[in-house]
């Protein structure tokens, strides 16, 4: 947060981060006006801009709005669309990828997670056709509606109608919501995620140990890819930490009028997250303790193989030892008999030298293409 104040604020510059490339990002945000607030759950910043206002909060919620109040409910509706996403995507969104960008850099099978910028629109005195006609304007249809006293929630893949029956609430309740909402659905939304890549590296790290054989010159390549599979389980396991502390941190600081209105909608979803967050945190620790006991595995096989490349060179140098030995006799030019026997000389030479190139080429060969049957059981069985 206080980096981002800083950025905002531009009285600092940020260490590591180039000035210039910091200025031009900040000019092309437009900002107007921004504030930092202190307050007693969580600190928040909002900054505006020309037809529009963000909030970022410590604990990771981004709220984008407009400022322009939408009369009709197709043309206009998907003009505030596109002006939200195009800010996002061309100006704030690398302004804040850069601001990140230093320290620890996050796995490539993390960043290969596709951002799903959900909206949420906010009506009152409409009724169902003006319902249907939003969401025609965007190809979709609501997935699910939930209904209460005095409002109703409408959700579809890429956005949430929050239709209430008479007037709208006041800005900062509405806001409120609005927040938790973002949080409960992004909460729930990455432990999905997290749990889909659970499966797949399970499943990538099975087809290893369950293989029938494995080439050893392939060992450096799954080798890179294990270990790359372990960076990524060290930050999901970082990142499950911090989730569970911002979840419980939401639920010691939340209002009482505020849990009961959630309560009311279904969206009170502390205690079930907490549960799914602590199973798919087991789930990663099993993970690591099959990774880690694979890559013991490699080694011991890589070892192993090792000391097998060690005899071939034992070999090699023995045989060419015992050649040299017989080529011994041969004459040399500073020899009386060269002229009568260099040819033979050179033949000799020629076939100790090559004789034990191919013989190590052979042998290494055969090191390099030789199969290790791994399958499910500890057993190393070694195929020549």
């Amino acid at each position: 947060m206080k980096e981002v104040f800083n950025f905002l604020n531009e009285r600092e510059g940020i260490k590591g981060l180039d000035p210039k490339k910091l200025k031009k990002l900040h000019d092309t945000l437009g900002l107007t006006d921004f504030k930092l607030h202190e307050e007693f759950d969580a600190d928040f910043l909002n900054a505006s801009f020309q037809n529009g206002e963000f909030i970022i909060t410590e604990d990771g919620i981004l709220l984008i709005k407009t400022a322009n109040i939408i009369e009709s409910h197709d043309h206009e509706f998907s003009k505030a669309r596109t002006f939200l996403l195009e800010f996002y995507t061309q100006k704030l969104g690398p302004a804040i990828n850069y601001l990140f960008s230093l320290g620890a850099p996050i796995p490539r099978d993390i960043r290969d997670i596709k951002t799903v910028l959900p909206f949420i629109a906010v009506i009152s005195e409409a009724g169902d056709e003006n319902i249907n006609e939003i969401y025609s304007s965007i190809q979709e249809r609501p997935t699910s509606v939930v209904k209460g006293p005095e409002m109703e929630i409408h959700r579809s893949p890429s956005l949430t109608i929050l239709r209430f029956k008479n007037t709208l609430p006041d800005m900062i309740k509405l806001e409120s919501f609005v927040k938790h909402d973002i949080f409960f659905r992004e909460f729930e939304f990455q432990l999905e995620d997290y749990l889909g890549r659970h499966r797949a590296f399970w499943d990538e790290i099975s087809k290893i140990r369950d293989s029938r054989s494995l080439r050893y010159k392939d060992f450096p390549e799954i080798r890179r890819r294990l270990l790359e599979i372990r960076r990524t389980i060290t930050y999901v396991e970082a990142r499950l930490l911090q989730m569970q502390d911002i979840l419980k941190e939401r639920f010691h600081t939340i209002a009482k009028d505020e849990s009961d209105f959630l309560k009311k909608y279904g969206l009170r979803r502390f205690e079930p997250l907490d549960s799914a967050g602590a199973y798919t945190k087991h789930l990663w620790e099993m993970t690591r303790e099959y990774l880690e006991g694979t890559i013991t595995l490699l080694h011991t096989l890589y070892e192993e193989n090792t000391q097998r490349e060690l005899a071939v060179i034992k070999m090699t140098t023995f045989a060419a030892a015992l050649t040299g030995f017989f080529g011994m006799n041969i004459a040399f030019p500073w020899d009386k008999e060269w002229f009568i026997i260099k040819y033979d000389s050179f033949a000799v030479a020629i076939l100790v030298i090559g004789g034990s190139i191919i013989f190590y080429l052979l042998l290494k060969l055969a090191v390099m293409n030789r199969r290790f049957t791994v399958g499910s059981s500890e057993n190393l069985i070694i195929k020549k």
